[in-house]
C-alpha cells in the first residue's frame, strides 16, 4: 500500500513540474528565445606602415582582427585568441567593423609586417590608428 502512495506522489510531482515547465516556456514546450542583442556601433580606423621617425602610409590588403582581449604578435605566442571578426584594409589603409555591441575590443593587424601594437577601441569612439614601424626592433 505504501508503494502505491509513493507512486501516486511521484506521478503528481512529475505532472506539476511538467506543467510549470510548459507555463514558463510560453506554453509550447520549448524555452523562449533569448532577447536580441542590438548592435550599437562601428569601429573605424587606418593601418599605416613606415620607418621609425619617418612618414607612414596607409596600406591596402592588410587583415585586421577584432579581439575580446589584447594580443601581441611576436616570435613566441602561446594560446593566442581568435579574432571575433576580420576585415581587410582598403586602398588608403582604412578599415571598418559594423554592427558591434557596446563592449570594448582590441584591434590588431593579423600579420603586421613590422612592429606595431594593437589598440583598444569602443564602437562609436574615435578612429583607431595602427602604425607599424618597419625599422623598429620587435620586442620579445
Amino acid at each position: 500500500m505504501r508503494a502505491y502512495i509513493w507512486i501516486l506522489v511521484a506521478v503528481a510531482l512529475t505532472a506539476a513540474f511538467g506543467a510549470a515547465a510548459v507555463h514558463m516556456s510560453g506554453g509550447h514546450g520549448t524555452p523562449p528565445p533569448p532577447p536580441p542583442v542590438s548592435p550599437v556601433g562601428t569601429i573605424t580606423g587606418t593601418f599605416q606602415r613606415g620607418p621609425a621617425g619617418g612618414s607612414a602610409r596607409g596600406v591596402a590588403g592588410i587583415r585586421i582582427g577584432l579581439y575580446p582581449r589584447p594580443i601581441v604578435f611576436g616570435p613566441v605566442m602561446a594560446d593566442p585568441p581568435l579574432p571575433v571578426r576580420v576585415t581587410v584594409t582598403s586602398a588608403g589603409g582604412g578599415f571598418r567593423f559594423d554592427g558591434l555591441t557596446g563592449r570594448r575590443y582590441f584591434v590588431s593587424p593579423l600579420q603586421p609586417g613590422g612592429y606595431g601594437p594593437g589598440r583598444w577601441a569602443r564602437p562609436g569612439g574615435a578612429a583607431v590608428v595602427i602604425r607599424v614601424c618597419t625599422t623598429c626592433a620587435i620586442p620579445l
